[in-house]
């Protein structure tokens, strides 16, 4: 295969739900100096298909109707079948895989059809804290033969990238590279003050209330049981303002989620939104935002907080060390109600910590920018075509 002036990507996500990876994807479908091919899968019944992002889409796509998060035999291999008639069509000289399913179905269509460069982001990953550990290792087993046809593998962060490659073994020092996530900020950007009157009324919302945000999926890795726990600890506290948890976010749990806050008599502190199209609103309203995942990439919450100037109470997994270790926010030291609580109390109590946080948070979020995140990919991408073509061609 020739390099053509323009090279050719095809980029490959699991499904487009809500979140960074598919930001991401949507907004790098228009990479200049690419013609890029976008292929994605379907959401499952508990997701919400981000459809904004999606017509933000350039250029071609296709989306794959048996595609999806859960390993199912013979729509995989229908999967593998039809990417396999993709690459042939297009003819890319990248294929950029994000995410675990597609990672692993598009890097074999990749390899089995000969595809002069395979890229892999991970956005976070399921080596551990998914599965049991018989599984986890067959995963980490197949991940490892992926990296091994892999010319590079992205990761989040400086954490992230000791976990894939020294703990998983998976790629290595040459292959792997730290690249940060990169979204479009400018809107949260321009936050300046609460949200129009009218938003809090159709939500049942005090404006007058002091706001905790917890943004993401009902899901067993992000650890949303803990919330209850930590509003029967919040009310322990005497003299706190007024206060309330925000859940902006649906997913499997949602229900068991429902049934904890009833059981432990704290629905007047707990409030869900499930999934919320204006971030802006919603970072206005809130007064800070928490984290308490058990495992992440680079969470997008906190990225959309910290450029909001909104400060951050946080578990210190996967990229989250390096967000806020210019002071954006605060790590607790064990992922506890009572030691989320103590932390949330004292900005609650002391507002002035708070707005110090945001605002050095707010600085923070520039590392953050999509426009970054493209100077880095192009970088990238242009490095590995020198390799491989024998060439000075910039992307």
């Amino acid at each position: 295969m020739k390099l053509e002036e323009n090279p050719r990507i095809l980029r490959l996500i699991t499904r487009m739900n809500t979140g960074g990876p598919s930001r991401q994807v949507a907004r790098l479908s228009d990479l200049e100096g690419y013609e890029t091919f976008t292929v994605w899968g379907m959401c499952s019944a508990d997701e919400a298909e981000d459809e904004q992002m999606i017509r933000q889409v350039k250029g071609n796509w296709e989306q794959l109707p048996y595609l999806g998060r859960q390993i199912h035999p013979w729509k995989d291999l229908l999967s593998l079948i039809r990417l396999i008639g993709i690459i042939k069509s297009f003819r890319p000289h990248i294929l950029h895989t994000h995410t675990a399913k597609a990672g692993m179905l598009g890097r074999l269509a990749a390899w089995l059809c000969g595809v002069p460069i395979i890229v892999h982001t991970y956005h976070g990953h399921v080596l551990e804290g998914y599965f049991s550990p018989l599984t986890s290792r067959m995963f980490r087993w197949i991940e490892q033969q992926c990296g091994r046809v892999s010319n590079a593998l992205i990761v989040l962060s400086r954490l992230q990238y000791d976990a894939i490659t020294n703990t998983h073994g998976v790629g290595d020092e040459n292959k792997n590279h730290i690249v940060p996530l990169g979204i479009d900020l400018n809107a949260l950007l321009s936050i300046s003050g609460k949200p129009e009157a009218e938003w809090y009324l159709s939500r049942n919302l005090n404006p007058d209330c002091r706001y905790i945000l917890w943004c993401g999926r009902l899901t067993k890795i992000k650890h949303p049981l803990i919330l209850p726990e930590i509003c029967r600890e919040l009310e322990s506290y005497p003299n706190l303002p007024d206060w309330k948890i925000l859940v902006a976010g649906d997913g499997d749990l949602r229900q068991v989620l429902t049934d904890k806050i009833l059981e432990l008599k704290c629905e007047n502190r707990i409030q869900l939104l499930s999934w919320e199209t204006d971030s802006k609103s919603l970072f206005s309203a809130a007064d800070l935002v928490i984290l308490t995942s058990i495992q992440e990439g680079t969470p997008v919450s906190l990225i959309e907080a910290m450029a909001a100037g909104k400060p951050i109470i946080a578990s210190g997994v996967g990229g989250v060390p390096d967000m806020l270790e210019s002071g954006g926010g605060r790590i607790v030291s064990s992922i506890n109600s009572k030691v989320f609580a103590e932390e949330i109390s004292q900005i609650l109590l002391q507002e002035s910590i708070g707005w110090e946080m945001g605002q050095i948070g707010r600085k923070q979020s520039q590392l953050y920018r999509m426009e970054r995140l493209k100077e880095d990919l192009n970088r990238l991408y242009s490095d590995l075509l020198k390799v491989r073509f024998n060439t000075n061609a910039e992307g």
